[in-house]
């Protein structure tokens, strides 16, 4: 089952990964500059996809985009969660 799930988890977050970059580098200058977070949400996901596999990212991502407007009255500095290697250490 794990073989499965990271065969598959690399292509995804690889595509994720592009369309994440292609929203920062096309739609984010238009959209950006209002985010409650730090980092943002774009880079957050894009660091969470680097550490994570894809279904642990895109749970994290919907996580964190779900506290992400005006209402939820959360904000400040939100990193990434560290791998497991690096909470060991």
């Amino acid at each position: 089952m794990n073989v499965l799930i990271k065969s598959v988890s690399k292509p995804l977050s690889f595509l994720f990964i592009l369309v994440v970059s292609m929203y920062r580098s096309f739609l984010g200058p238009y959209f950006g500059g209002n985010c409650r977070f730090y980092p943002s949400c774009s880079q957050y996901a894009l660091d969470v996809l680097k550490t994570e596999n894809f279904f642990k990212a895109f749970y994290l991502i919907f996580k964190r985009l779900s506290r992400c407007h005006p209402l939820s009255g959360k904000s400040g500095f939100d990193p990434a969660p560290k791998t497991c290697c690096e909470r060991k250490i």
